[in-house]
């Protein structure tokens, strides 16, 4: 898996993610904003993610498997805990409302 690196800056500023989602699947999103409401999935950037093809791994943001023609975005974080495996549209999601929460700017922060 190659590694992709984001400076403090591009964390907290967004410089590297896109303000409005390119993702239009609004069950998903929803999804995924339950689970870090409950707790599930955490609220940081990470300072280090792999990105590959997937193994058939579970997705630890929606729970679906995660296929050979699929984006994996592998994150492991010893300050969070377990490493994550998320499908690439999964990871996208997790990430835009991460920083819209460490922002303030969530209507769910």
């Amino acid at each position: 898996m190659a590694a992709l690196a984001r400076t403090p800056e591009a964390q907290l500023t967004g410089g590297d993610v896109p303000k409005e989602s390119r993702v239009r699947n609004d069950s998903l999103r929803i999804r995924i904003l339950q689970r870090i409401d409950l707790g599930r999935l955490p609220v940081f950037i990470p300072g280090t993610v792999q990105a590959g093809y997937g193994a058939g791994l579970r997705c630890y943001a929606c729970g679906d498997s995660i296929t050979r023609s699929q984006i994996e975005y592998h994150v492991n974080d010893p300050s969070y805990g377990p490493p994550m495996n998320l499908h690439f549209d999964c990871y996208f999601i997790w990430q835009t409302e991460c920083v819209e929460r460490l922002r303030g700017t969530s209507p769910a922060a």
